[in-house]
């Protein structure tokens, strides 16, 4: 009975001993999110990048600088002046911050990557690149939106039936990298289409209730317009609102992925939805995971720009609700796009494609 004693409190030691290491080798990572904790896109951020982060066992902490940016600066001096500080901190331009930010974490030698919204050409200028100057930031990983803002008008183009068609532009704020990236995109796509007349360009400030305020005005001036182009989904169901009051059969194409545009795609009410940015978080977990086990990024790039944007539509519809619908993203297996899990990987592949490949699979 003594000896079978001895034997448990040895096995139990040896357990608390593993969770001591265990303990010890978990990364801590905070991430600094600039939307507001009940925003849909940026919760599908944080959920998106915890689901990531379990897989690889970092300890994740998000905190929301509820869409002010001087909360930003403000949230990361209190993390730099904790006692114990994060390995890694994620942060993001929202509204050009990022320099600001970057120096203060260089400063306290905490590692850093830059998401989703690039740096400015001002601010390239002075900081250079990741790891040229500011050696403790690690890398950028940002999605291609100029790919995104082609792929929303393709979708109109293809669809549309006529020989000439007639366009109504819905960007977002354009302050903003994202909003004047995907611009560009249009443009791109206009000049393969000389056939693609753009009436004009309205900011609607990403928001339903200004795209519904200018679609009342902008249909009333233009009668004949044919397909309308929303750089995301909320101005997109805007458009969509007026134009099935004013009964108009026109196309509309958005970004974001939302549940609100999916559902108008599956009424017919919308061509397609672009999306696959919210999931950039998740795959930064990955860059971190393989540079920390000895599978560097900057074998790629240390600025990587991802074709992630991928096109819901009636064809994908099901698929993606079926896997996403309830928003679940603890079935995928982050392991699976990890060099260090994976010998054959050379590329990194993130794509909706992929995703589905590998859940389909399963």
């Amino acid at each position: 009975m003594r000896i079978l004693l001895i034997l448990l409190l040895l096995k139990f030691s040896l357990l608390c001993n593993q969770t001591i290491i265990n303990n010890a080798n978990q990364k801590n990572v905070v991430f600094i999110n600039p939307g507001k904790s009940n925003e849909v896109f940026w919760l599908n951020v944080s959920k998106f990048m915890q689901a990531s982060a379990n897989d690889f066992g970092f300890d994740l902490k998000i905190i929301y600088a509820q869409r002010n940016h001087f909360k930003m600066i403000e949230i990361m001096n209190d993390i730099v002046n904790q006692k114990t500080k994060p390995d890694f901190l994620i942060i993001v331009n929202e509204n050009n911050m990022a320099d600001k930010l970057l120096k203060i974490s260089h400063k306290h030698k905490i590692k850093t990557m830059l998401i989703l919204n690039d740096l400015s050409k001002k601010q390239k200028n002075e900081l250079g690149q990741p790891r040229e100057y500011f050696p403790y930031w690690i890398g950028t990983i940002i999605p291609d939106n100029i790919q995104a803002g082609y792929l929303i008008a393709t979708s109109l183009i293809k669809n549309s039936k006529k020989k000439h068609i007639n366009m109504i532009a819905l960007n977002g704020d354009e302050s903003t990298f994202a909003a004047r990236q995907r611009y560009k995109g249009l443009k791109k796509a206009l000049n393969e289409n000389p056939h693609v007349n753009l009436y004009q360009k309205f900011i609607a400030d990403w928001r339903e209730d200004i795209s519904e305020s200018i679609m009342k005005r902008a249909l009333l001036r233009y009668p004949q317009t044919d397909v309308i182009w929303a750089s995301n989904d909320p101005m997109a169901i805007g458009a969509i609102n007026i134009k099935n009051k004013q009964n108009r059969k026109i196309l509309v194409s958005g970004l974001n992925w939302s549940q609100d545009a999916l559902l108008a795609i599956k009424k017919d009410d919308m061509v397609a939805s672009v999306g696959g940015h919210y999931m950039i978080g998740g795959w930064a977990m990955v860059l971190l995971y393989d540079s920390i086990n000895g599978k560097d990024f900057m074998e790629e790039s240390v600025e990587l720009k991802q074709n992630i944007f991928g096109i819901i539509d009636k064809s994908n519809y099901a698929n993606y609700q079926k896997y996403f619908k309830d928003e679940d993203f603890e079935q995928i297996d982050f392991t699976k796009f990890s060099k260090t899990k994976n010998d054959n990987l050379k590329k990194y592949n993130f794509s909706l494609e992929e995703i589905f490949k590998q859940l389909n699979d399963d």
